[in-house]
């Protein structure tokens, strides 16, 4: 038995699609919730996990 613990280009493809998938639709529910924050007289602004979650998607949709 051989333990060959190598990633394919198609398992890297796969982490990447996961990735983007993950990332817009938590992108998605941000920004539903913001757009409702004026309405609601809160302030509305980005905090540094959504940039993270911007940055993530960037990444992986320009490298990948």
């Amino acid at each position: 038995m051989t333990d060959n613990h190598e990633l394919s280009a198609g398992d890297l493809i796969a982490v990447a699609a996961i990735i983007f998938g993950f990332g817009v639709a938590a992108l998605t529910f941000r920004i539903q919730r913001e757009t409702e924050m004026p309405d609601k007289g809160l302030p509305s602004w980005l905090p540094w996990a959504d940039r993270l979650i911007i940055t993530s998607i960037v990444l992986v949709a320009g490298l990948v």
